[in-house]
């Protein structure tokens, strides 16, 4: 008999314990998905056809569309003569919906990528899902991939409730701040900060706003090209694998040599980062690709200043962001960082009140000077409030397990 699940010590603990406590682990069985697909590419097509503009909405903020009652009519029009589960309408709409979300919402490089074959859906947090759920197979049909086999659930625990598990648990990581409260409320665990060994020499520069990403990626350059010339090693980390693309190209064309760094963790990827430090290197990554490596800056590049970090696009999820910075300068380098960002960016356009955008539009034209300082508390607050949506997802599979706990208790364990 196993005594129990006793001692837990969790690396990269905010990772692990906070980002990733939504996703559930499951066990699973294959099952036959055989007329899959072809239901799946009915709901794309019924989805293409909804191409009028009060067919649907879009609300950027939860990521969810609501059809309009002339859609709900128009598909049961369309699925009259169409048999079995088709001809239930909440079915219908829902597979619909879904099929809208994979083409509207889910866009190549950006929400997923194509990686041999294979989907790969990018997570708030940076990591990548894969399996059979009915979105990701949505989004294989659309790309015309091979469908990944469906799962029949066998049982399945969120990470909060396993690590709840433990007699003893803890853990290290360089980036918590403002997690305390939630990790003893969910962990009952208690946060020690421990000194630097050496003190920081890392410098931060003010932050820059841009009203248009068009002037983001011309002040960026401006910034590559002027430390590039200097001879320190530069790191861009962008939103996206198409914005690292897109710059990559903008540097080729001003002359300047450059690594795209890959964002799977893979051979490849270390000896690009064993690169990223050497004098006049220019590295561009993805924000959710080499978080917590240690660059090794060479010695004739530290005496020039150490490794600068550009973070092009602020992440929903600000600790991501704190730990891009701490890329340079660590065990008292130097180094220095900076965030270059814009009002169109994804974070803003998706999380900051319609007021301030409004507002701040207006203000742009009139005079940047005044508008720069809106942008910032624009930029800062909708980060904030993507934290919070996240923070109350996570909240709300704590509570759900727990009910599900009471009102199921009769059937004994649920995993």
């Amino acid at each position: 008999m196993l005594p129990g699940l006793c001692f837990a010590i969790v690396d990269e603990a905010d990772s692990i314990l906070i980002d990733q406590a939504i996703t559930p682990l499951v066990v699973t069985r294959a099952v036959d998905t055989s007329s899959k697909r072809e239901v799946l590419q009915q709901a794309l097509s019924l989805a293409r056809q909804l191409d009028r503009p009060d067919d649907y909405q879009i609300n950027q903020a939860d990521q969810s569309i609501q059809l309009s009652e002339n859609a709900r009519e128009y598909l049961a029009d369309l699925s009259k003569n169409s048999k079995g589960l088709w001809r239930n309408s909440r079915y219908r709409e829902d597979l619909v919906v879904q099929a809208l979300r994979a083409l509207q919402l889910y866009q190549r490089d950006q929400q997923y990528r194509v990686v041999d074959g294979t989907i790969e859906v990018l997570q708030p947090n940076g990591l990548t899902a894969t399996g059979g759920q009915e979105m990701h197979q949505l989004i294989e049909v659309k790309e015309g991939c091979e469908l990944t086999g469906e799962q029949e659930t066998l049982g399945r625990i969120s990470y909060q409730r396993l690590f709840q598990r433990y007699l003893m648990i803890g853990g290290m990581t360089g980036n918590i701040k403002g997690l305390a409260d939630e990790l003893k409320s969910v962990y009952q665990l208690t946060v020690m900060s421990i000194p630097l060994a050496q003190k920081s020499r890392r410098k931060r520069y003010r932050s820059q706003i841009l009203y248009s990403r068009e002037d983001k990626w011309e002040t960026i350059m401006k910034r590559v090209t002027e430390f590039n010339q200097q001879g320190r090693p530069v790191l861009v980390a962008t939103g996206s694998p198409s914005d690292s693309a897109l710059l990559a190209q903008m540097l080729v064309e001003a002359g300047i040599s450059s690594s795209l760094l890959p964002s799977q963790q893979d051979a490849e990827q270390a000896s690009c980062l064993g690169l990223a430090g050497h004098i006049g290197q220019v590295t561009i990554a993805t924000d959710f690709a080499a978080r917590g490596s240690d660059i090794i800056v060479d010695q004739n590049a530290e005496e020039l200043g150490g490794l600068h970090v550009i973070v092009a696009e602020r992440h929903e999820i600000g600790r991501v962001d704190r730990q891009i910075f701490d890329l340079c300068g660590r065990r008292g380098r130097p180094g220095s960082y900076e965030s270059i960002w814009s009002m169109q960016d994804r974070l803003i356009l998706h999380h900051a009140p319609n007021w301030g955008l409004t507002v701040a539009q207006i203000l742009w034209k009139i005079s940047p000077a005044l508008a720069r300082p809106l942008s910032l508390y624009l930029g800062h607050r909708a980060q904030r409030s993507a934290e919070k949506k996240q923070l109350n997802a996570r909240r709300l599979v704590l509570r759900s397990e727990d009910y599900l706990d009471n009102v199921l208790a009769f059937s004994g364990m649920r995993e």
